[in-house]
């Protein structure tokens, strides 16, 4: 079992001087916070040191992090000081340099490559300078002034769109706290004013970036610095407007039932579960009860609560339908009931953008069903690449156009795109489905193959070079067969329990093969690992099965398990399991529970068609949704049909694919849908009665040259929508009373 590090017992020994030195601050750590902030630190400097030497690759936030809360934890150590200096290294301090001012994203960058790592780097040194001055040495005052000097011009001349609502509102931030720091009244009026030109444009047309799961995040974090920090009381009241604004964005679309944004989402990173930072703001405004957050000085002060009407107006007035703009060219639209959340867009900001999508039921680990056009086969959001340009690794799909109208829980909706890179191999549009859902086709119940395990790939895959599969062996039994043969990326498959100090744990596996490793990992509340606990299999059983243990007991702090088996990175390995046994007791009472078992079936791939015109229904609990294919070409305008594909249940997740091109193509891929959703469904006959509704929905889809039409004559509503797809444009949408 690791040590606690010497930084962890002094943060202890200097508890009562923080928690005094707090006492008129927002960070007011209790003692086992402390402990827990000092063991995160702790973590992240071997992130940052390997034997006294600076890791290659490490980013500007792990050196910021350590920095900030080695001075919160009254303890600035050697390699806390080192990590200090490694950041302000990432300045470029050549004045006759483009990028003067600046900061490198990396330590092993040779340049500046993102432009906004000033306004990211900043914001730390700023809070650095602003609570613990008093802290640093003489060097370090002197250092830090400097840094915060030099980067004045690169954020003065940092002119960003209105329309990248996280960077713009951070230059905000920047310029007002950066002005006060510096003594430059005219830096903050510029901060100021921008913050009243960014206000005054979100309240008519909304944000671009509009319910992004990782920048609302920002965002708010942004104005609550300018709130938290700020001296002058005109900042501190437009920061606490703007917060305003952007709190009852994510009140009215909060989904609770999957502790997730509900709706359509910009700049989405998490194309299966559309969940991010924006998780750990509303944990700290107590709507999300999945995981707890423990504050440290940055989570702290980069955190404002929302308004009283947006804790009013979350999951009240259902059901809800609203339409409103996301910039002065988009509209987005949403439908929530209890059970069931319906949203559209009509065009997309960015290639991670989920603009067509519907939540079903409840459960925090329940895909949201997308609609998407991808060229990489990364059908569930999963392959990163390079980003051009910023230097980051991303899960990027392609920027089609869109087009929709939706009136309630009714939508039509048209995508229509090519390929745009020489990366992409492919031309396909898909749609992500839960699989422990129920599935019928035109009234009749489809038997797919829906058994999913508990245990669960918490790794990126690296495409064929790591994979997980089932298998029998000779006698019959079910095997899971797990593959690495990947330089980039271990593959872990982990499961996750809540835990309690001091209980006991043991972790088993009955394997066969070599390069494995067991975990047992300790997280706080905000999924930080405080505590590990592994044993290396080394060369493993490669004749026959051999069961192999680790035993640990849960640390102060610990509120959640996770028992993992892993191959690490470059090891070319290949493992056969036949038993997982996850057990918690304690050996003093004799008496222990089995929590987690092996429970892999045996997996049956499956490609169903779906004719064009067929309803295909999904039901998870009370809601039900129903698709319609209305139309799918190929890049070369003939038409296909999409397929329900079930091609592994690792993500817990289906997937209905249209596929425009298997190879790479310059031609245009177009479809188009119907959805109809549902909720309240509690019995059979409901249940049948939607089913006899959607299938008796009259929906057409007619061309005339370019032009698409498309119309969908419901029970209340006539939803109307016609595109030119030559200049991919929407002619016109209309949503009028139904004829029926």
């Amino acid at each position: 079992m690791r040590p606690i590090g010497r930084l962890i017992v002094v943060a202890l020994l200097a508890y009562a001087n923080i928690a005094q030195a707090q006492s008129s601050e927002l960070w007011k750590p209790t003692k086992e916070e402390v402990t827990r902030l000092a063991q995160e630190t702790e973590i992240l400097l071997m992130r940052f040191l390997a034997n006294g030497v600076v890791r290659k690759h490490t980013p500007w936030d792990i050196l910021a992090t350590i920095s900030l809360n080695s001075f919160a934890l009254n303890k600035s150590t050697y390699n806390s000081s080192l990590a200090l200096e490694a950041l302000l290294s990432l300045q470029d301090t050549s004045k006759n340099s483009k990028t003067y001012g600046n900061f490198k994203w990396y330590t092993d960058d040779d340049r500046v490559l993102d432009l906004n790592g000033v306004e990211f780097s900043i914001r730390h040194l700023l809070l650095i300078w602003k609570l613990y001055r008093n802290k640093m040495s003489g060097k370090q005052v002197e250092e830090v002034y400097r840094a915060l000097a030099d980067s004045r011009g690169a954020i003065d001349g940092h002119e960003i769109s209105i329309k990248y609502t996280n960077i713009f509102l951070m230059n905000i931030c920047n310029r007002i706290l950066l002005g006060e720091a510096l003594g430059d009244q005219k830096l903050q009026s510029s901060g100021r004013q921008r913050l009243k030109e960014w206000i005054s444009r979100s309240t008519v047309d909304g944000t671009d970036e509009y319910l992004s799961p990782t920048y609302t995040a920002i965002d708010l974090e942004n104005l609550s610095l300018i709130e938290n920090l700020s001296n002058d009381l005109s900042s501190k009241a437009l920061a606490r407007k703007a917060l305003d604004l952007l709190w009852l964005d994510v009140a009215k679309h909060w989904f609770a039932p999957q502790a997730r944004l509900g709706g359509p989402h910009s700049r989405d990173y998490d194309r299966l579960y559309n969940t991010g930072p924006i998780d750990n703001q509303v944990s700290r405004a107590g709507w999300r009860k999945e995981r707890s957050v423990v504050d440290g000085p940055f989570g702290a002060y980069a955190y404002s609560p929302p308004s009283a009407v947006a804790n009013r107006i979350k999951g009240s007035g259902l059901p809800r339908f609203m339409i409103e703009r996301v910039g002065s060219a988009g509209r987005i639209s949403s439908y929530w009931s209890k059970n069931l959340y319906i949203g559209s867009a009509s065009s997309g900001y960015s290639a991670h953008d989920n603009t067509l999508v519907a939540n079903l039921g409840a459960g925090a680990d329940v895909p949201t069903i997308s609609m998407f056009m991808d060229g990489r086969g990364d059908y569930y959001g999963l392959k990163k690449i390079l980003e051009p340009g910023s230097g980051h690794l991303k899960s990027l799909h392609l920027r089609p156009f869109i087009a929709s109208v939706q009136a309630g829980p009714e939508v039509l909706y048209l995508t229509s795109g090519t390929a745009e890179t020489k990366v992409d191999s492919s031309l396909e549009t898909t749609m992500i489905l839960p699989a422990d859902a129920e599935y019928f086709i035109d009234g009749r119940r489809l038997p797919i193959f829906s058994s999913t395990s508990k245990w669960k790939l918490d790794t990126i895959l690296d495409g064929d070079n790591t994979s997980l599969s089932i298998e029998k062996d000779i006698g019959g039994r079910v095997l899971a067969l797990m593959s690495n043969s990947s330089s980039k990326v271990g593959l872990g498959l982990s499961q996750s329990f809540p835990s309690k100090f001091g209980q006991e744990y043991v972790f088993s596996a009955d394997v066969l093969g070599k390069g494995f490793s067991l975990h047992l990992d300790f997280e706080d509340g905000s999924g930080n690992i405080i505590w590990s606990q592994s044993v290396d299999a080394g060369e493993g059983n490669r004749i026959g099965f051999g069961r192999i243990s680790v035993r640990a007991t849960a640390p102060l702090g610990a509120t959640r398990l996770r028992a993992r088996i892993f191959l690490d990175k470059g090891k070319h390995s290949s493992i056969r399991i036949r038993d997982l046994t996850v057990m918690v007791g304690s050996t003093s009472k004799i008496a222990w529970q089995q929590i987690a078992r092996f429970d892999f079936r045996e997996f049956k791939a499956e490609s169903l068609p779906i004719n064009t015109g067929s309803t295909l229904v999904v039901r998870r609990g009370a809601a039900a949704l129903a698709i319609r294919p209305l139309a799918a070409w190929n890049d070369g305008g003939i038409p296909i049909k999409f397929r329900l594909i079930n091609d592994g249940l690792a993500n817990n997740a289906l997937r209905l694919t249209a596929t425009h091109s298997r190879t790479h193509s310059n031609g245009v891929g177009t479809a188009a849908v119907w959805l109809l959703g549902q909720d309240f469904l509690s019995d059979e006959y409901k249940f049948e009665q939607f089913i006899q509704r959607a299938m008796n929905e009259n929906v057409k889809l007619k061309t005339n040259g370019s032009n698409v039409f498309m119309e969908a004559n419901g029970e209340k509503y006539l939803l109307r929508l016609e595109v030119d797809l030559k200049k991919r444009s929407s002619v016109s949408y209309r949503i009028s009373n139904s004829t029926r």
